[in-house]
């Protein structure tokens, strides 16, 4: 009896031991899975910190962009806009008061849309060429031997709904009259080409 006792009583331990291993295996895994979990958690925050730092920077580059574009808009050439007031003047004292109040309503109307258009991101290519046309003629107008001027573009092309960024063709023609056709002893000849593509 006595050695059935001890035998029961080791088994017992055993098992009491056996319990105890199970539970720390089971604790070991739960600290295991819960130390994967922390580093996927860690690992997902700094991901999406690093994804929020990216977007946010690329966000300030874009807005960056985006306020030099408009500060350009903004901008007119003052020796343009100088140019253009001693024209005025210059008729004026040549009793033209027709030619300059003709001068002075495509100038105003060039500087209103050129002030509306300041604001805005994008806006019709249609808007722009009658902005443009404005400024031509105004650049025209100014020279002694005018410079003909020709658009080229698909009569398909649906110039009101095609969007660009206000001002863009601007700088290019007023480099084309600058450097192209300003001193020139004969009329000159300035071409703008239009293509969807």
């Amino acid at each position: 009896e006595m050695a059935n006792l001890e035998t029961k009583y080791q088994t017992e331990k055993k098992e009491q031991q056996i319990n105890l291993l199970t539970a720390e295996n089971k604790i070991k895994n739960q600290r295991i899975r819960l130390g994967w979990l922390f580093i996927a958690m860690l690992f997902l925050s700094i991901t999406l910190v690093l994804a929020l730092l990216y977007f946010r920077r690329k966000q300030s580059i874009y807005k960056e962009g985006e306020l030099k574009q408009q500060l350009l808009r903004s901008q007119m050439n003052p020796h343009f806009i100088f140019n253009v007031l001693g024209s005025i003047q210059s008729f004026l004292y040549k009793n033209e008061s027709g030619k300059a109040a003709d001068y002075l309503s495509k100038f105003a109307s060039m500087i209103r849309s050129v002030l509306a258009f300041s604001s805005e991101e994008k806006i019709s290519l249609n808007d722009e060429i009658t902005m443009l046309k404005n400024y031509i003629e105004l650049e025209r107008i100014r020279m002694e031997n005018p410079f003909d001027v020709e658009f080229l573009m698909d009569s398909e092309m649906e110039t009101d709904f095609i969007e660009i960024p206000p001002m863009i063709i601007q700088p290019f023609v007023e480099n084309a009259i600058k450097h192209g056709l300003q001193n020139l002893s004969y009329s000159g000849k300035l071409t703008i080409s239009l293509e969807e593509k």
